[in-house]
Formats: C-alpha cells, structure tokens, sequence
C-alpha cells in the first residue's frame, strides 16, 4: 500500500469516528437521530452548536444553514473567525 493510500485510509477512519461520535452526540441530545431541532435556532447558533462538535469546521457548519431544503435559512456563507 502507498503513502498516499494509507493517508486515505487514515482520513476515513478519522472522520467515521468523528461521525459515529456526533450521532451519539445528537441522540443525547434530543434522543434521536434528527437535525429538526436546529430550526428553532437562530443561524449564529446553529452555527456554534455545529462548530462546538469535534470534526466540523465553518463550512460543514455552514451548510445547513445555507440550504433551503434543510432549515430554510439565507444565502449568506459565515465567514471563519
């Protein structure tokens, strides 16, 4: 196996525990798997609720945010701090 493929499969490994992690995360929260809860928040705390979970960075936080089929918020792309 190459560097490079060992690179990968390290990354895939990071970021599917840090998606197992956040589902746990999530089902604690709310007790299940679903993101509705979100729409009763403003954008600046959808925001920081995202970006308070290990692994999401500005842009994946910003996502929900900015699709209209998700929360139905603005256009607006937050820009990082």
């Amino acid at each position: 196996m190459g560097e490079r493929a060992g690179e990968r499969g390290w990354l895939a490994r990071t970021k599917a525990r840090r998606i197992k992690q956040i589902l746990r995360d999530i089902h604690a929260t709310t007790g299940k798997l679903d993101l509705g809860f979100l729409r009763r928040m403003s954008d600046d705390e959808v925001i920081a609720y995202l970006l308070a979970l290990d692994g999401v960075g500005i842009k994946t936080a910003a996502c929900p945010v900015r699709s209209e089929c998700d929360l139905g918020r603005s256009d607006e792309v937050p820009q990082s701090p």
